[in-house]
């Protein structure tokens, strides 16, 4: 996984790559979520580390967490004051992320429960509030330096907008993690915000088809491809299936099929080809293509598999 830390002293950006030490109130937040997930997952673990990194004068002394936001995923990292993600970047409907967490045995915030809630509609961003009051970072290099909240997610569909790479099954998206803190040394308040990438990958739904087997030379022939129901909670497929067939003397299904059929999606289940009538005898091969939506992945059905391959013969009987 990669992570970006930003830290913020005074409210003026001093951005870097791990945690460094600056004059005054500093800290680092950085989200913790998997390099790779896939659309259906759920219950996947994360989380979203602060660490107290003041330097002299206030590193002698403890720093109390104001408000602790996180927004799950952003198409980018360009960060605002408090470290949300632009509305024309944001993509609230990636991930759920769980009503609660919890601090990470062996940190400062061991044993509290947090309560995460929804703090920007349009953007997606969840706010964590600890129960029973503020959280307490101890000074640098102590045991109590740092407070690891974890928590989880369930992936409910691609990203929308790409962090980064992108290809048609796997998508990049941003995690802005931000904070806010008062130093018990002198009462300066300071910001930090920073972030991770995650790689989305869509859900591959079988994909089964049927050809009609035997036919005659005037007869009809059509292909049934099934679309098998996803994994709760995500959504019924949409999109299209695209039936193509190819004649006689062309096991490879290459250049352009001798009919096409495109039929529409809506929900799991069979969908059958429009119909074709076989003006020659032979061996004809059906394929099927599954468009993919915004939470399925694309799929297609191989020429060689036995169940598109359809025998026509003479109405007097077989082909020698």
């Amino acid at each position: 996984m990669r992570a970006v830390l930003a830290v913020v002293v005074a409210a003026v950006p001093f951005v870097v790559q791990i945690p460094s030490a600056v004059a005054g109130t500093g800290f680092g937040v950085v989200p913790n979520f998997p390099s790779n997930v896939t659309v259906g997952q759920l219950g996947l673990p994360a989380t979203l580390q602060i660490v107290n990194i003041s330097t002299p004068p206030e590193n002698g002394g403890n720093i109390t967490l104001n408000s602790i936001k996180l927004v799950p995923a952003c198409g980018k990292t360009t960060f605002t004051a408090v470290g949300d993600c632009p509305a024309a970047s944001a993509d609230p409907a990636v991930f759920l992320i769980s009503p609660t967490g919890a601090g990470e045995s062996g940190t400062a915030c061991a044993g509290r429960s947090l309560t995460i809630t929804i703090s920007n509609l349009l953007t997606g961003q969840v706010a964590f509030t600890p129960i029973g009051g503020p959280l307490v970072l101890g000074p640098p290099g102590s045991a109590t330096a740092v407070c690891r909240i974890d928590f989880t997610f369930n992936v409910l569909k691609l990203p929308s907008k790409p962090f980064g790479r992108a290809t048609p099954t796997a998508i990049q998206t941003a995690q802005l993690g931000s904070a806010k803190a008062t130093s018990a040394v002198n009462g300066a308040t300071s910001t930090s915000f920073g972030s991770s990438l995650t790689t989305v990958t869509s859900a591959q739904l079988p994909l089964l088809a049927l050809a009609t087997p035997t036919a005659q030379v005037g007869g009809s022939i059509a292909d049934t491809a099934t679309v098998a129901p996803p994994i709760l909670p995500l959504p019924l497929p949409t999109g299209t299936i695209t039936f193509r067939l190819f004649g006689p003397k062309n096991a490879t299904c290459a250049g352009t099929p001798i009919f096409t059929s495109i039929k529409t999606v809506a929900g799991s289940g069979s969908y059958t080809s429009d119909a074709f009538t076989v003006t020659a005898a032979g061996t004809y091969r059906f394929t099927a293509a599954y468009s993919g939506d915004a939470v399925q992945a694309a799929a297609v059905t191989a020429c060689a598999d036995p169940s598109g391959k359809v025998t026509v013969t003479l109405p007097h009987g077989p082909l020698g």
